[in-house]
């Protein structure tokens, strides 16, 4: 059985390289989506629409010494059906060839350059595009399904975001091509799921630089201060990918130190206080770390919609900390956790809680002092000791 994977570009037979072409007249069978067999039927003999989760058993039923053509729109190695592919069969009875990908397309339609955009898809799978366009400058998203480019353009908006630059294509290549620029809030019409967007956001917060305490909004509302949220931060190991509960979040704080941590996902701050909901909101401004989400409310009745955290901190539970941390592990019996205290009654409690629930891992005390002049000299002035208690739950 000889299979070829062959890129088809938009669509179009004039972007369909002349590899593809003649490997696909040469086909026994022909596998792909309607939309592309109805592109090529004039030369196609043996065409057959074939979901994707039956696709892998069709082909085993093709005979021995069989010639497949399977059709991937766009290019073969760019979130491509090539993948299923090439983990179902021998790597020796598969070629590939490419085609041209929406990407390239697109950026040369629009004149842009594209070495330094970052990729995301929306399409069938956890919507990590306004993450995306927090921390990169250039941003190019397929989008489709369950999530279309009016759904992302309004959550930029809802976000903060609207004035980014959204430039956006639709059905490309075709007759009905559609491109149009525009800012994110003045795109209100509706696209279908044959679009792809370019997002331009030149004020993209670097998620590498150090947070200083003296940046950030401050009111009456306690605040975690650095040394302690880079420990903290250490501690829980957040991945970019990781959804991140901050609990009891004050000034925000730790809720930026996280969010560009965990900068393709998610981090829910939730905080009962109006006025700390303020500063949040101003400090998530200020950083440009537009992936917070603000939860207004008392946990644990506050975190019931969220979805499941792989990361906590708790800054403050009012009081809850075991019902919060149950609720937490019965989303995700395996988050992690990191609760900070400062009174010796408080660490024994969650110290307590934590062993009750079995995820006690280990307690730092951290303790800093700062360099203060006095005339010639430099004297250190301890602060507060924070105690940090770690919890991990069970694989």
């Amino acid at each position: 059985m000889k299979i070829v994977v062959a890129g088809c570009g938009m669509g179009a037979e004039n972007l369909l390289l002349p590899a593809a072409k003649h490997e696909i007249q040469r086909a026994d069978y022909v596998f792909g989506a309607q939309r592309l067999l109805e592109c090529f039927s004039h030369f196609i003999g043996n065409g057959e629409s074939v979901p994707v989760c039956a696709l892998e058993e069709r082909i085993r039923s093709c005979g021995p010494g069989s010639r497949i053509a399977v059709l991937a729109s766009g290019d073969v190695g760019f979130f491509s059906i090539s993948k299923m592919i090439r983990e179902a069969f021998p790597e020796e009875e598969i070629t590939f060839i490419n085609g041209i990908s929406s990407l390239q397309y697109f950026c040369a339609k629009l004149g842009k350059e594209y070495d330094d955009v970052k990729v995301v898809s929306a399409h069938g799978r956890q919507n990590r595009v306004l993450p995306a366009v927090c921390y990169h400058k250039k941003v190019f998203a397929l989008t489709g399904g369950q999530t279309k480019i009016q759904d992302i353009t309004n959550e930029l908006c809802v976000s903060g975001l609207g004035d980014v630059l959204v430039s956006i294509g639709e059905n490309l290549g075709e007759k009905t091509e559609r491109i149009i620029t525009g800012k994110a809030k003045e795109l209100k019409m509706e696209f279908g799921n044959l679009a792809v967007m370019l997002v331009e956001n030149p004020g993209a917060a670097d998620f590498f630089r150090t947070l200083k305490d003296e940046e950030f909004t401050r009111g009456k509302t306690p605040m975690t201060k650095q040394e302690i949220r880079d420990i903290a931060l250490a501690e829980l190991e957040i991945r970019p990918t990781d959804t991140v509960y901050d609990v009891g979040a004050g000034t925000g704080s730790v809720s930026v130190a996280m969010a560009m941590k965990a900068r393709e996902s998610r981090v829910f701050a939730i905080e009962r206080h109006e006025e700390a909901c303020s500063l949040i909101r101003k400090n998530i401004e200020k950083f440009g770390t537009y992936n917070v989400e603000i939860i207004s409310g008392t946990a644990p009745k506050a975190l019931e919609e969220l979805p499941a955290a792989d990361k906590v901190f708790i800054g403050g539970s009012g009081g809850n900390m075991e019902s919060i941390v149950r609720l937490i592990l019965e989303k995700n019996p395996q988050a992690i956790f990191v609760a900070a205290a400062v009174a010796i009654e408080s660490v024994g409690a969650v110290k307590e809680c934590f062993e009750r629930l079995g995820i006690l891992k280990n307690i730092v005390c951290v303790n800093v002092s700062e360099g203060t002049k006095k005339g010639n000299y430099t004297l250190m002035t301890a602060k507060n000791p924070v105690f940090l208690i770690k919890g991990e739950g069970v694989c």
